[in-house]
């Protein structure tokens, strides 16, 4: 038995994780490396190689650099996320794990791939059975690059006579969109076809086939520059976390804009869409990006996070091209958010409380969880050493546990000091919450905390990715220069810099998500306005309601039913009293609209 296999039934609860996996521990440090001889049999793993294209996002003061399966703003070298041509961030990655019916953890990984051994993802889309060859890495190993411009001016050929007339810019023609037929002149091989599909675009016809002759052009959020790319983590071992492969499929979009405006031109989006190619599900799984913020140079970093906000950060007390010329008075932020993450689902309790669906229980609601996690751990090389369970991971199971919200040996989180405290019940899942500003405030300032050679994780979940399944997650990466002192700025500025990317997110791309036919009324909610309960009768419409989703006045999406029956109940728990507006989907794709008031 391998030492990531759990012989019992799993918890979903995430300190019930935490717990469950410390028990572990020693099991885990002593068998994982004879398990890896015979879980990696080199004759049962395609034989992918690392990836090795790059390429730069660069529409507006950010030049970013993407390196393939995973690995973010690094050439292998040096760190390349630069603002104005300064350097910002040293480098970052994807993390992504669940566990297996059989009580498997399973993680893919990438943090320094490119100047290292490790590698849990390859290049290119996986088959419908979870599989990949090294000719279809090897094809897939590049970046489609794509502008407004180009965008912009195959809309027009067509929009004046509703034909194709000019030449179709090439970067429209190679664009990978599904069973594109013009891939193989564009791109030396054929696309496959595959109901989840590949780089999104707009279909003119809508015949579920990217034809860029017939009108169809690639959908990039109306950025200025956008960067698709794919990649999996069956294409090989994986060597970065020694963790079993979950026939995961990862495509990415990323993106920017050009703006007058500094905090929309200082920023840059990155959509992740992940499908499970596996015959099995993965439960109590998370997503997490993975930072490295040391940009090399002699400073100190330290990090925090706003949970409430869905944010994690990181300053500095040193100025931005190392030249040790110290300023009291700017301190730069760079900030991760989350702004819109994996569905998790939820039952809610007797008390009316939103809670984890345990094992065989059917959710009856989906939300957003948003940060779930704020971890670090610390360069186990430094001097005097750290406490062995806050260093770098070593095996899946070390590697789950930072991305689910604990540390390396299992122990979870607690409040106060550096968030390391075996003998605390005081237990949490966000490190450094606080304003460092903040007197009365938990963060790195107030705890006195070193801010050498840290590494972050930032998590969501816990879901459920069934087999076959795709979720989304996208963040933003944020940049402020915020007044000192340096050593405890205060970040309000840059908290009002995230709220004015999030609501430009919101604005510029969610509302421009194509929906159906929008009808109002024909739906009885009883009572309205409510105050702990009310119920919404389906009973007068044409066709079964398939999907309910609640949003606040901003447009943020709350909570999401999956109604089973003709009535649905909603409970209040954790809503805040203001005005409701429920959007109900029905199995014949009409959309129903209208409000609900909640009242105290």
């Amino acid at each position: 038995m391998d030492a990531d296999r759990l012989p019992f039934v799993y918890p979903t609860t995430q300190l019930g994780i935490v717990s469950f996996l410390n028990s572990l521990l020693m099991f885990t440090k002593t068998i994982i490396p004879v398990c890896l001889l015979f879980l990696y049999s080199p004759s049962s793993y395609t034989q992918c190689l690392p990836p090795t294209a790059q390429v730069d996002l660069e529409a507006n003061n950010v030049s970013a650099r993407l390196a393939h399966c995973g690995n973010l703003w690094s050439d292998g070298l040096n760190g390349e996320y630069n603002i104005n041509g300064l350097p910002i961030i040293d480098i970052g990655g994807i993390w992504i794990g669940g566990i297996t019916p059989d009580g498997q953890i399973k993680v893919a990984a990438s943090t320094y791939g490119l100047s290292s051994t490790g590698h849990d993802f390859f290049p290119g889309p996986l088959q419908a059975t979870g599989s990949t060859d090294a000719n279809v890495c090897t094809q897939f190993d590049r970046f489609w690059s794509m502008t407004a411009e180009d965008v912009a001016q195959h809309q027009s050929d067509f929009a004046t006579d509703g034909v194709v007339d000019g030449p179709i810019p090439p970067s429209i023609l190679a664009w990978p969109g599904n069973g594109n037929p013009q891939s193989i002149s564009a791109n030396g091989f054929e696309l496959p076809t595959t109901s989840q599909g590949l780089a999104p675009f707009v279909d003119i016809d809508n015949d579920g086939i990217y034809d860029p002759t017939q009108g169809d052009y690639p959908d990039i959020n109306e950025a200025d520059q956008a960067i698709w790319y794919v990649f999996n983590d069956a294409g090989n071992i994986h060597t970065e976390s020694g963790g079993g492969q979950m026939q995961i499929e990862v495509q990415t979009l990323a993106y920017a804009y050009e703006e007058n405006d500094d905090a929309i031109d200082n920023t840059t989006f990155y959509d992740y869409k992940i499908i499970n190619r596996g015959v099995e599900p993965l439960d109590s799984a998370f997503v997490g990006l993975w930072v490295d913020p040391a940009r090399g140079c002699a400073n100190e970093q330290y990090l925090g996070c706003r949970p409430e906000s869905n944010l994690a950060f990181v300053y500095s007390d040193a100025d931005l091209d190392c030249s040790g010329n110290l300023s009291d008075e700017v301190v730069p932020v760079v900030g991760f958010k989350i702004l819109q993450s994996v569905e998790s689902p939820r039952i809610v309790n007797s008390d009316g409380e939103l809670v984890v669906a345990p094992i065989g229980v059917t959710p009856d609601t989906l939300i957003d969880p948003g940060l779930s996690s704020f971890t670090y751990y610390n360069n186990g090389g430094i001097n005097p050493p750290p406490p062995p369970g806050t260093v770098d991971p070593n095996n899946a199971t070390q590697y789950y546990r930072y991305l689910s919200g604990s540390w390396r040996d299992g122990t979870p989180l607690t409040e106060g000091g550096s968030a390391y405290d075996p003998s605390s019940s005081a237990n949490t899942t966000f490190a450094f919450p606080d304003n460092p500003s903040d007197p009365a405030g938990w963060s790195m300032c107030t705890a006195g905390q070193s801010g050498l050679f840290k590494r972050m994780i930032i998590g969501s979940g816990p879901f459920r990715l069934e087999a076959g399944a795709v979720d989304d997650i996208t963040f933003a990466v944020i940049y402020t220069e915020e007044q000192g002192p340096n050593s405890c700025p205060d970040i309000s500025m840059f908290e009002n810099v995230s709220n004015e990317v999030t609501n430009f997110y919101e604005n510029r791309i969610l509302t421009h998500i194509k929906t159906p036919t929008i009808r109002q009324g024909q739906i009885k909610v009883y009572p309205n306005p409510m105050f702990l309960t009310t119920q919404m009768y389906f009973n007068q419409l044409d066709s079964p309601v398939t999907s309910l989703k609640l949003y606040n006045s901003h447009g943020q999406l709350l909570r999401h039913y999956i109604p089973n029956t003709d009535h649905l109940t909603i409970e209040r728990g954790q809503l805040s009293a203001g005005m409701l507006i429920y959007q109900a989907t029905t199995r014949d794709a009409q959309v129903y609209t209208g409000k609900i008031l909640i009242i105290d």
